[in-house]
């Protein structure tokens, strides 16, 4: 049974064990309160060890966390193996999670919730389908 915070996660086994020394869910129950996680739930405690000073230094974070995500991925396809390299590859769900972690500091910057704003995404991207939007560019298409 997972217990808060201290939860492990392995894709392929489900045995609760990734290595790797830090903590990462097995499921979306993971968390202090054995209550299913939400976006609201891991801003809060993610925003507690926000130490940035200025918001262009999160903004920069961001930048800098993202483009190590895309260089993970980068660096699989241009060693010929692509994606297959990276399924369940641990450093690929860091990276994710170091890019959520800016991702919740500046929206609590600026007075939003990672939840509404994912709700608020899923409403759009439906609009989106609904009307055969999805592709193309422009934020009010």
């Amino acid at each position: 049974m997972c217990n808060g915070m201290g939860c492990k996660y392995e894709r392929r086994s489900g045995d609760c064990s990734w290595g790797g020394g830090m903590p990462f869910p097995k499921d979306a129950a993971c968390n202090d309160e054995s209550e299913p996680m939400d976006f609201n739930y891991y801003q809060n405690k993610a925003v507690t060890t926000d130490q940035y000073e200025d918001d262009r230094e999160c903004a920069l974070g961001l930048a800098s966390e993202a483009g190590e995500l895309a260089g993970k991925i980068s660096k699989a396809y241009l060693d010929g193996n692509g994606r297959d390299d990276l399924i369940g590859n641990i450093d690929i769900a860091y990276e994710i999670g170091d890019t959520l972690w800016y991702l919740a500091a500046i929206a609590d910057r600026y007075g939003f919730s990672l939840q509404a704003i994912a709700a608020g995404n899923l409403l759009k991207l439906a609009s989106r389908k609904e009307r055969g939007k999805i592709g193309g560019s422009g934020d009010y298409r």
